[in-house]
């Protein structure tokens, strides 16, 4: 028979599962910053969204910018010219 410190151990231990297995968001930030360091120098790129939007650019080599985190699904786009 289960005791009701039991039941409290396995809520507690389940919601430290729940609680550390969130999002990287939590842990990471919003935001995230990309270092451009193309060859040649003063070479250019800017960054697009999957539907073409701009997010950043255009960015001179070399470089930095900081940038709203992409959704998992959605990786950003730098086309090569």
């Amino acid at each position: 028979m289960k005791t009701v410190k039991d039941i409290v151990a396995v809520i507690v231990v389940g919601f430290q599962l729940f609680a550390s297995s969130g999002c990287a968001t939590m842990i990471s930030g919003s935001r995230q910053k990309l270092t451009v360091d193309m060859k040649p120098a003063n070479s250019e790129v800017s960054v697009y969204r999957w539907n073409g939007e701009r997010v950043a650019g255009p960015l001179t080599s070399p470089g930095e910018s900081v940038l709203p985190r992409p959704k998992w699904d959605q990786p950003y786009l730098l086309p090569a010219a």
